[in-house]
């Protein structure tokens, strides 16, 4: 592959910010890289491609701006596919509406798991593969016979690491914020599980969201980001409908942090 298509590092792992590591593609939740099984299932799209046989190629764009985070959007490796088909009809001004929306909710700051997640993409790149990459193309010799989800499934497109590997700055290393943490998502799950009577589904539910947010499991965040993990969790815990009871009703949903230290807690 070309380096004049390989965006600089800085600007993909602003990309994996501004994504939080999600397709843009409207109502797709897929990661581009999957942490479940350290694989890398999707790719950098050009809004405006690169060279005379890409969609939405503008000749009179200076090359030195192709590469610039304004130009770059991350899909899963169907929609990858399906808006670089010159066939589909994506337009520029319909791809940057969909970056504009999906990064909205994005981060500004890059958090260690934005590193990560780059490297491991454009590693993935230089070998060929990426979800747009050799081992993709080979998996579709199987779509005719009706197998290449299946196939999609057991080939690796990415590096294998392990999951959730725990750094020294993580919250799991300090006693009082991690039983905080834990704390709040018990208390998530009580009230999510108010009226499902499910707790391990609410359990998984909140530890998907907090995955999807900051890339990792809880205890795994950097104590760096201990009051916007501490933030989101309250969030959540509000947004049940038995926090939303409480909140209109003046109670609380859970002990602040200083509380919950001395032992007066909800």
């Amino acid at each position: 592959m070309s380096t004049r298509k390989t965006p600089p590092v800085a600007t993909v792992k602003a990309l994996f910010a501004k994504s939080l590591n999600r397709c843009a593609y409207p109502n797709c939740h897929r990661p581009i890289v999957d942490d479940a099984t350290s694989t890398v299932v999707g790719d950098i799209s050009h809004i405006e491609g690169i060279g005379k046989r890409a969609a939405r190629y503008n000749p009179n764009r200076p090359a030195e701006t192709l590469n610039h985070i304004s130009n770059l959007v991350l899909f899963c490796g169907e929609h990858h596919r399906l808006v670089d088909d010159k066939k589909n009809g994506y337009t520029v001004a319909m791809l940057q509406q969909m970056k504009r929306r999906h990064e909205a909710q994005g981060r500004l700051e890059i958090i260690p798991e934005d590193s990560e997640h780059a490297k491991m993409l454009l590693d993935a790149r230089k070998r060929g593969e990426t979800a747009t990459g050799t081992v993709y193309r080979a998996s579709q010799i199987f779509a005719a016979s009706g197998n290449a989800r299946q196939n999609i499934v057991f080939n690796n497109y990415g590096q294998k690491r392990p999951p959730d590997v725990i750094p020294d700055d993580a919250i799991a290393h300090d006693s009082q914020k991690s039983g905080y943490i834990q704390h709040l998502i018990d208390r998530y799950i009580d009230f999510d599980a108010s009226l499902t009577r499910d707790k391990h589904q609410s359990g998984i539910k909140i530890s998907q969201s907090i995955r999807r947010k900051f890339g990792r499991k809880a205890m795994a965040v950097s104590l760096s980001f201990f009051t916007y993990l501490v933030q989101f969790l309250q969030r959540k815990i509000d947004n049940t409908i038995p926090g939303r009871k409480n909140v209109k009703l003046g109670q609380k949903n859970y002990s602040s942090f200083e509380d919950w230290i001395i032992g007066r807690g909800v």
